[in-house]
């Protein structure tokens, strides 16, 4: 008696297509994933506090000569002298 294969060729098809649905589902979980994580991104914002946008002023008008003025020195120097009085 001979035995022929029987579907031999279907059931190597038929695990090669879960196999491949697998693949896909973990494509599409794995984009999922990703837009996420880009849209928190999105969403994130850097905020300079106040503090740092008023250093960022002064160093502008330090790059730019603001300071290097005679009357501007003077003013500053009376300020400083103000809230740092000679000790007697």
């Amino acid at each position: 008696m001979t035995i022929n294969k029987i579907n031999s060729d279907n059931l190597y098809r038929v695990n090669e297509q879960k196999g491949v649905a697998l693949r896909e589902k973990e494509l599409v979980q794995n984009h999922k994933i990703q837009e996420e994580h880009v849209q928190k991104a999105v969403n994130d914002k850097l905020e300079i506090s106040n503090e740092g946008k008023r250093m960022q002023m002064i160093q502008s008008r330090i790059n730019s000569g603001y300071y290097d003025k005679p009357e501007v020195m003077r003013e500053l120097a009376l300020k400083i002298s103000r809230a740092f009085p000679p000790e007697e």
